[in-house]
């Protein structure tokens, strides 16, 4: 039987975790002088570019999660099995505020702030490649898993320096987290069952 964590528990522990991540964020850029929101650049042609890139994600993602590669398929099967272990239980509304959470204050942290702040001291490629190492390092569910999120990362870097608004990547990331959990999700229910039918089935003797 699969467990799934409680959704009220999960979303305080989103809470907790995207709220302290926020709040780092701000506290170093009072201290480094830099505003973690000055390149936010907010309009709707910043968030339909969030949008229209969201796709090559969404393709590799997919194209991952059919690969027979032995180290991308167990991987893949791992991610699975934890998606439906931690958003099992969970309403569409739920993974909809998850997925905005962790995109919004993620890319605050690691663009608005580290990107930015190395990027005045250094030169963006640099800058880029040193944020999505952090970022790597900050997924550390396996080797595998921490090098693509690494990947994502220098392309959410990419966003950031050619669009000059953070609103773009913060878009893509929040977007692509919520679809990716969706597929997820659906992959790791039975065939010929909804996603409600396999969670009740899954406590029933």
């Amino acid at each position: 039987m699969l467990f799934h964590v409680p959704r009220l528990q999960l979303m305080r522990l989103t809470f907790a975790v995207e709220a302290g991540l926020l709040s780092l964020a701000f506290l170093l850029g009072w201290a480094f002088g830099h505003g973690p929101l000055e390149r936010l650049a907010p309009s709707p042609l910043a968030a339909l570019t969030g949008i229209v890139y969201t796709v090559p994600l969404l393709l590799v993602l997919v194209a991952n999660s059919r690969a027979r590669w032995g180290p991308m398929a167990r991987l893949s099967g791992v991610v699975r099995r934890l998606v439906e272990t931690l958003f099992g239980a969970s309403r569409l509304t739920d993974l909809a505020l998850v997925a905005l959470l962790a995109g919004s204050c993620e890319e605050i942290f690691f663009r608005g702030l580290v990107q930015s702040i190395l990027e005045s001291r250094w030169n963006a490629g640099v800058a880029i490649l040193v944020t999505s190492l952090l970022f790597a390092l900050a997924h550390p569910l396996s080797l595998l898993y921490a090098g693509l999120a690494g990947v994502v990362s220098l392309y959410l870097g990419w966003l950031y320096l050619h669009f000059d608004s953070l609103l773009v990547p913060m878009v893509t990331h929040a977007l692509y987290d919520f679809l990716a959990i969706l597929y997820l999700r659906r992959l790791a229910t039975p065939p010929g069952k909804s996603h409600q039918q396999a969670a009740i089935s899954e406590f029933q003797p």
